[in-house]
């Protein structure tokens, strides 16, 4: 299995750097040896800040079922249910069904530039959804840049 997670150098010890990250370094056995590739973030800060973005989208937007009737989410889900509102998704064919994924935004698989633009994008699509203006929810997330 693999898993990314981030670290950063404290002297000679590697830190988890998010509580995410701290949750899968727990599950490491001691004494058990693990091969790891060390690569260096894009923009760690604009990663958080991208998903404190989501995560005001997520606890802000009422999401419905097929029926109408309301739903809670997953966060994960929710995450890729904007990014595909926000364009950025590969559609396919699944039989007599359509299958929209959404872009990966992992940092092997976007550039700086173009995780900027999801960021801009999904910004419009939460701001659309819970009825808030772009500098409100900028204000919002201003302690994560």
């Amino acid at each position: 299995m693999s898993k990314t997670i981030y670290i950063h150098r404290d002297g000679y010890h590697l830190i988890p750097n998010d509580q995410e990250s701290l949750i899968h370094t727990k599950k490491l056995k001691l004494g058990k040896v693990y091969k790891v590739e060390i690569t260096e973030a894009r923009n760690y800060k604009f990663l958080q800040k991208f998903m404190a973005l989501v995560k005001i989208g997520h606890e802000n937007t009422q999401m419905v079922d097929d029926k109408g009737m309301p739903t809670n989410l997953p966060f994960s889900e929710y995450r890729g249910e904007v990014i595909v509102a926000a364009g950025y998704f590969d559609r396919y064919m699944l039989g007599d069904r359509i299958k929209d994924v959404p872009h990966s935004i992992a940092f092997g698989n976007m550039s700086e530039d173009k995780f900027q633009e999801v960021y801009r994008a999904v910004l419009d699509v939460i701001c659309r959804d819970i009825g808030s203006t772009t500098d409100e929810i900028e204000q919002n997330l201003i302690n994560f840049m």
